[in-house]
């Protein structure tokens, strides 16, 4: 049985297809370094600079921390006095903290979240409020809200 067909010798063939995929995979290599140098300001997120801390004058301090304990005295005054409730209270404790931070540093903890708050590097902060996180938010608690007070008086008192 006799075919029609003859095979080609392998030189036969163009390698036009094999120089236009060396040419589009050197493209696609060179664009990609291009652009990665491009976007890698923007995902790098170790050149981003921490806060600046600003410290108020003595007698500025000395007046703000005055003001910030009597909110607290007042807190404390609601609470053992059943006026409101040890959430409330919390919530308020959390508001009065974050205040006070913002007044003496200008930094807009208030609005900070407890892993922003973290990464500021005020530690004292960062411990008072996560104690206040679970009983801000629970329903129910047993959290010691006069140790927690004790607590925010201290650092109040010792900042700077």
């Amino acid at each position: 049985m006799k075919t029609s067909v003859s095979l080609q010798d392998p030189y036969a063939f163009m390698f036009w297809w094999l120089i236009v995929a060396a040419v589009a995979v050197v493209a696609a290599v060179i664009i990609h370094i291009l652009v990665k140098r491009k976007l890698k300001p923007l995902f790098n997120k170790k050149d981003e600079k921490k806060p600046k801390i600003m410290k108020p004058k003595g007698a500025d301090l000395v007046t703000i921390k005055r003001k910030y304990m009597a909110q607290l005295d007042k807190v404390e005054y609601d609470v053992v006095n059943s006026r409101t409730t040890v959430r409330h209270g919390y919530q308020k404790m959390s508001r009065i903290i974050r205040m006070f931070v913002y007044e003496v540093t200008k930094l807009k903890v208030q609005d900070y979240t407890l892993s922003e708050i973290s990464e500021l590097g005020l530690p004292s902060l960062t411990l008072l409020v996560t104690e206040y996180y679970e009983p801000e938010f629970a329903k129910y608690t047993q959290a010691d809200i006069m140790a927690s007070m004790r607590r925010t008086r201290e650092v109040i008192s010792t900042w700077y």
